[in-house]
């Protein structure tokens, strides 16, 4: 036991050198977190080793909206070991965006899908020219081409999601439209993605639909999140170990499904260059770059989780907005009428025609963007707008701040479909509205989302309105903890009557 205690005693030179060591570690660290500071960019004083991160124990979007009330348009945060300058200047952010792209051309390490072995291959995560390889390939699949092929699909589940209305109606008063709209997301996903002709709506236990719930239900903000942020080392070693966001089981059913899918389509190709006499690849060389399984596995398991809370949320909140608003509603009716009499079928460029269901759905994107914030990495030491950015500084432009900027925009908590009419648009700043990021980076998958929710909407209100009923909580309770803006009421949320 003697022999034990002597291990921990250390004489005097050792605890001074420990403690030097520990005070040129602290005085280090505060040294760098205090580097918004000393290059002259507002903001709240930073704590040593947590930096800011206390400032935001009451969400991510309320705080940084508090912030941008109390330094400006511009200042300086750092939460943990990152260093991010808040900006909501639109001409900066122009310059950012677009302007000056090829200097901030990747997200910062800092976002979540980064914390995931799986997702190291995503067309989000990839950064400079693997990224601008990886989307020129896949850009030619969300062409208008592409998606009025996909009519066929939308209306399927637009039939689908009719129905299932039909039943809750003759079963209550009021309709839980979280989970109405979530099935529908789920089914468009599976079809256009995986090509999986699902029915969530009324097979709510297929094992799809039950993998997808459970990976949407994973918190962003995680312990590996949070961890893998604040130490670098520690997320490295998570890395080692496949310690990611996503449970090893969900990934294991995505990367099976997505493998299975390839092979199914593979050999439906090889069967259809034997019915042609072709036995080669003639097109090869217009490949731009070849993606592995694993790519793929990635891309569109990112498509599916970045697109289902966009659409699910934003269709909750557009037939609450209408419901609340029946003076535009009665608009939109009379557009969807005019252009779609006596139920007809619906069509890619007709849906695309509807000025006012456009209005509706951006209206609709700028009160509640489905992400309160972006952002843009900066890798090396920069000047934008005549003040120095500190290398490894992550610009984060906070979305939802701007579009409620009653600088920006007139009466900025009113429903205003008409805000986004043709005679409108030069009003409009090109970086005022951000539902969807902007610049080259801009989401991929946006086009798609838009005609989801116009197919969805214009098929509901063929037949149905929207009215509030005494479940309806008016105004909306947000849930803003982390960066993303969704209703914590998840049912009772409104009332479908039949259109007369």
């Amino acid at each position: 036991m003697d022999h034990l205690t002597d291990l921990f005693k250390f004489d005097t030179t050792t605890w001074i050198l420990g403690g030097t060591l520990g005070v040129a570690f602290f005085m280090y660290d505060y040294w760098k977190k205090t580097a918004f500071q000393r290059n002259g960019v507002p903001g709240p004083i930073p704590l040593p080793l947590l930096g800011n991160a206390l400032t935001f124990r009451r969400g991510f979007t309320s705080t940084i909206t508090d912030l941008c009330e109390k330094y400006g348009k511009a200042f300086g945060v750092t939460f943990l070991s990152s260093k991010w300058l808040v900006v909501r200047d639109l001409e900066l952010i122009q310059q950012i965006m677009i302007t000056q792209f090829s200097s901030f051309p990747n997200h910062g390490p800092d976002n979540p899908f980064f914390q995931d072995n799986m997702m190291k291959s995503s067309v989000v995560v990839l950064s400079d020219m693997k990224w601008k390889d990886a989307r020129n390939s896949m850009t030619p699949a969300f062409s208008g081409s592409k998606l009025k092929q996909m009519t066929p699909i939308m209306t399927d589940c637009c039939d689908n999601l009719l129905a299932k209305i039909e039943e809750l109606q003759n079963q209550s008063d009021f309709i839980q439209c979280k989970e109405l709209f979530g099935a529908f997301t789920i089914d468009v996903v599976a079809a256009t993605f995986f090509g999986l002709q699902l029915n969530s709506q009324q097979n709510p236990k297929d094992p799809f639909v039950q993998y997808a719930r459970e990976a949407l239900a994973v918190n962003v903000f995680s312990f590996r999140y949070i961890a893998g942020s604040a130490f670098p080392l520690v997320g490295r070693f998570f890395d080692v170990i496949d310690y990611g966001l996503f449970p090893r089981h969900i990934k294991k059913f995505f990367t099976d499904l997505t493998n299975q899918v390839i092979d199914s389509r593979e050999k439906r190709k090889v069967r259809r260059r034997e019915e042609d006499g072709n036995h080669g690849d003639d097109n090869h060389h217009h490949k731009k770059i070849q993606f592995t399984n694993a790519d793929i596995t990635a891309n569109t398991f990112t498509f599916f989780m970045a697109g289902y809370e966009t659409t699910t949320s934003t269709l909750g909140f557009i037939s609450y907005l209408l419901a609340t608003n029946p003076d535009q509603q009665d608009k939109l009716i009379e557009e969807v009428d005019q252009h779609f009499p006596n139920g007809e079928p619906l069509t890619y460029e007709t849906v695309n025609k509807m000025e006012y269901l456009e209005g509706v759905i951006k209206e609709t994107l700028r009160l509640y963007p489905a992400s309160s914030l972006t952002d843009r990495y900066c890798e090396e030491s920069t000047v934008i707008g005549g003040v120095t950015v500190p290398a490894q500084t992550v610009f984060i432009i906070p979305i939802y701040t701007i579009h409620h900027d009653p600088e920006i925009w007139e009466d900025p908590e009113s429903f205003k479909p008409e805000r986004f009419n043709k005679e409108n648009n030069h009003k409009i700043h090109p970086m005022a509205w951000l539902p969807f990021g902007g610049g080259p980076r801009i989401c991929l998958g946006m086009r798609l989302a838009m005609m989801e929710m116009k197919f969805g909407v214009v098929r509901i209100l063929q037949k149905y309105r929207f009215e509030t009923c005494p479940e309806t909580e008016i105004p909306p309770v947000l849930n803003i903890s982390t960066g993303l803006i969704s209703h914590q009421m998840v049912s009772n949320f409104e009332l479908f009557r039949e259109n007369e």
